[in-house]
């Protein structure tokens, strides 16, 4: 059982990959939680979080002329 996870991720650098995108998704969870008050969805954290982040990137790099490509 303990070398389930290895039939997916065969190296360490994509459990870190992995790791380091839960720590994203857990920051998406916890913004959408924050704006989002007692009487909200909880299912729609995640997407609220990422819809907040993305705006500020999009606003941020628009109002400040920022190249977000490179």
């Amino acid at each position: 059982m303990s070398s389930f996870p290895l039939l997916f991720l065969p190296n360490g650098l994509q459990i870190l990959s992995l790791a380091g995108l839960l720590v994203v998704v857990l920051g998406f969870i916890i913004i959408g939680a924050a704006l989002g008050g007692r009487k909200r969805l909880p299912e729609a954290d995640l997407l609220v979080g990422w819809a907040v982040v993305s705006s500020l990137f999009i606003v941020l790099g628009g109002a400040l002329d920022l190249n977000l490509t490179k």
